[in-house]
């Protein structure tokens, strides 16, 4: 090896080096979204739900796919009615609210969280 290629030699094996952080990196970053989920939020105001019914609304949540797993908050006391959710379209989380506690219950209008974890 000639002293000429010594310093392209060295410059090579940095952005080789570089190269594979930054990749590394990546991996990381995608792990630790992964571990703490995708989230999304909507002012919601789900109005009176009769015994019996249910009222929904979409969250958008940029990433999530259907199969993923989807959990919903409310920042009201939902009063005993239902609330789930479910990834019913590429970065579309549905929350219903669901009533089964034999009267009317009318929420006032509140914030609904999504988080959505990778399958």
């Amino acid at each position: 090896m000639s002293i000429e290629n010594l310093p392209l030699t060295r410059q090579f094996r940095e952005n080789e080096l570089l190269t594979q952080i930054e990749k590394m990196y990546r991996d990381i970053a995608a792990r630790i979204n992964q571990n703490l989920g995708l989230s999304g939020s909507v002012t919601w105001n789900p109005g009176n739900i009769v015994n019996g019914a249910n009222d929904s609304t979409t969250v958008t949540v940029k990433g999530a796919a259907l199969g993923d797993y989807a959990i919903a908050s409310f920042s009201l006391d939902v009063q005993d009615l239902q609330l789930t959710a479910d990834v019913t379209a590429a970065d579309t989380a549905t929350v219903i609210l669901s009533n089964t506690t034999g009267g009317a219950i009318n929420l006032a209008s509140g914030t609904v969280r999504v988080k959505v974890f990778k399958r």
